[in-house]
């Protein structure tokens, strides 16, 4: 019985130390995705600038809606794509989230409607992992 206890709490621990890493993970990928769409982003606002400069206008502010969410469910990292959305009115945030496919994965034609051009490739290199 010793024995039995000990390799059940072996295996407890690596399955432990193993959800862990892939909490570890998703929240470096969410991170990762957040600094580098805010770069591209910034990049993007100072073209924006330069181009309402040269034409005497007042630059449009650029707002990015598609947004990642990701977590762990029983072992497994899952990414969530939703768009933010800011009711006229109230200016009140609300979030609607884009449909998984049947394959469980997000269909790339629905993800590049709702992307900036900017961002498409880091949408499609996130979705690829």
């Amino acid at each position: 019985m010793n024995d039995l206890n000990k390799f059940i709490d072996e295996v407890l621990m690596s399955m432990l130390r193993i959800e862990a890493e892939i909490d570890l993970e998703a929240s470096e990928l969410r991170e990762n995705f957040f600094e580098r769409r805010q770069s591209l982003q910034q990049e993007a606002q100072l073209q924006e600038d330069a181009k309402a400069r040269m034409l005497n206008e007042k630059p449009n502010r650029i707002f990015s809606s598609l947004n990642m969410s990701v977590r762990t469910v029983m072992g497994c990292m899952q990414i969530y794509w939703h768009t933010v959305h800011f009711h006229r009115l109230t200016k009140r945030k609300s979030f609607k989230y884009i449909a998984m496919g049947k394959k469980g994965s997000y269909d790339l034609r629905t993800l590049k409607s709702k992307a900036n051009d900017f961002e498409w490739d880091l949408v499609k290199e996130t979705e690829a992992t």
